[in-house]
């Protein structure tokens, strides 16, 4: 049985008073009020003391009598909401209600338990153009999802080098996935392993995975960066390079073919194929040296997550964008950021940002904030793992399992 959840987006009030002042009194009933009304999404139904108000949302009800008043919200797919309101003479109010999601129609959850899903703990997610989605376990070896049948690629029934996939990247519908024991190539037909029998790497655990502009792969390792033209393996560490360390967590390329690779503690670096250059909070205003993701958005700015968790709220997660030089950084300290640690994050159609924490799965569209938990939504599990959108725009997460939210499109 497939279990459903909620998408709880928090209910809010905006009363907006506008009373005239030092107004001489007037006889009771002469001088009436007027509601206005506004709900998200609009075109909702309300309901005016128990009786139809007229048309749906936005709504201005006009000609009140002060008094005690009691307004239904009714949008199919969105849980009925009430809102009891004491109205003042002689004044024109506004009502805002955010509406929170029906789960019935807005989350799906795949889990062992419920679904075919072989296995619960569950690291990475990537979406190919044919909108399968790629999940790597940790432990278990990497799943194919087309939306109807999981498929399981690992070490004993595959060419797959390691069962913990640690990274997916998909590049010309070739996936490319880093494990424990190397890199994997998977074309949908044969797989190829690039590990220490087979080749000149010189750590088989890889971090991380990306392609560059002329069809390099890159990959992060503990010790390093590896480069792979096709042919042979290229190595770049602390020694041979201007990297700022060998423990390499992330990495991307932008738009001018730089690279871009996050460590474990000491910052992040960029080479632009000629010079390295190393930004950390000891010379930028990047706030935290543990880089957990890096991304592009559509207008090809960088982003960068952070974050080395912590008990109650006591990490140091953020996420941060590099603009005319100079970062700036979103944290639960300055905006509506949530979370110890930054896992993973990404982009959708609208240039809205989707981040996954260890405290749950968070949206910013550059000005407001949005906060999915387990107890306003239907996310079966607070610490987030990693998060890809489809064709449709639908949000997949992963933790102990795997997760499909279809709202946030508004």
């Amino acid at each position: 049985m497939i279990k459903i959840y909620v998408s709880l987006i928090s209910i809010f009030l905006i009363l907006q008073l506008t009373s005239c002042k030092d107004v001489p009194p007037v006889i009771p009933g002469l001088t009436k009020s007027k509601v206005a009304l506004y709900t998200y999404p609009d075109s909702a139904t309300i309901y005016f003391n128990k009786n139809l108000a007229g048309n749906v949302t936005p709504l201005v009800i006009s000609d009140l009598e002060p008094g005690f008043f009691r307004f239904d919200i009714h949008r199919n797919t969105y849980l009925d909401t009430t809102i009891y309101y004491l109205l003042k003479r002689n004044v024109e109010d506004s009502l805002y209600c955010e509406l929170r999601e029906d789960p019935k129609y807005w989350w799906k959850t795949y889990t062992a338990q419920n679904s075919t899903l072989p296995f619960n703990n569950l690291t990475k997610v990537r979406i190919d153009k044919y909108d399968n989605k790629w999940v790597g376990s940790a432990g278990n070896g990497l799943i194919k999802f087309d939306g109807n049948v999981f498929t399981v690629y690992n070490i004993s029934n595959s060419g797959i080098p390691g069962n913990r996939v640690n990274d997916i990247f998909i590049s010309d519908n070739i996936i490319w996935v880093g494990t424990d024991h190397g890199i994997g190539r998977f074309d949908g037909s044969v797989w190829k392993a690039y590990n220490l029998s087979n080749s000149q790497i010189p750590d088989e655990y890889i971090t991380s995975l990306t392609i560059d502009h002329y069809n390099n792969l890159w990959a992060g390792t503990q010790t390093g960066i590896l480069k792979f033209d096709g042919v042979a393996f290229t190595i770049y560490n602390k020694l041979n390079s201007g990297l700022s360390s060998d423990n390499i967590s992330a990495l991307a390329v932008d738009s001018y073919n730089a690279l871009w690779v996050g460590t474990l503690g000491a910052g992040l670096c960029k080479f632009d194929n000629f010079t390295w250059s190393v930004f950390s909070s000891f010379n930028s205003q990047l706030p935290d040296n543990y880089v957990t993701s890096i991304k592009l958005d559509n207008t090809g700015m960088i982003w960068v997550g952070t974050g080395i968790g912590g008990s109650g709220d006591n990490g140091t997660g953020s996420i941060s964008y590099y603009k005319n030089s100079n970062w700036y950084n979103l944290n639960r300290l300055n905006s509506g950021f949530q979370g110890n640690l930054t896992t993973d994050f990404t982009f959708d159609i609208n240039n809205n940002l989707w981040i996954t924490t260890d405290k749950g799965l968070l949206k910013y569209d550059g000005k407001k904030w949005r906060f999915y938990t387990t107890s306003n939504s239907g996310l079966p599990w607070n610490s987030v793992k990693s998060v890809a959108i489809d064709s449709n725009q639908d949000k997949w997460c992963t933790s102990v399992g795997l997760a499909e939210y279809i709202g946030g499109k508004l």
